[in-house]
């Protein structure tokens, strides 16, 4: 994983796992966001991870709440949990 400190910091903060940002940058849909791209999990993308995880991922219900925004340069900046919908361009 390629994190910055914030987001290292983040991550033990809010306690997500690792293997969780590793399914979001896996499967997790992208949004462009000014220069970066915001990557959470909607419907489709939860069903490919369902697949891969044998269905285990369907107990984590905060999985549909968790997001990562990636910079230009490919360095995760920092993550978190969606307290709102997705906004589209």
């Amino acid at each position: 994983m390629n994190l910055t400190l914030h987001a290292q910091t983040r991550l033990e903060q809010r306690g997500i796992s690792p293997v969780i940002i590793d399914w979001l940058e896996q499967y997790g849909a992208i949004e462009p966001q000014n220069g970066s791209e915001l990557i959470y999990f909607n419907q489709l993308s939860l069903k490919k991870l369902a697949s891969y995880t044998g269905g285990i991922s369907n107990k984590i219900d905060k999985l549909k709440s968790i997001y990562l925004v990636r910079g230009n340069n490919g360095k995760i900046i920092t993550t978190g949990y969606r307290e709102e919908s997705i906004k589209r361009k």
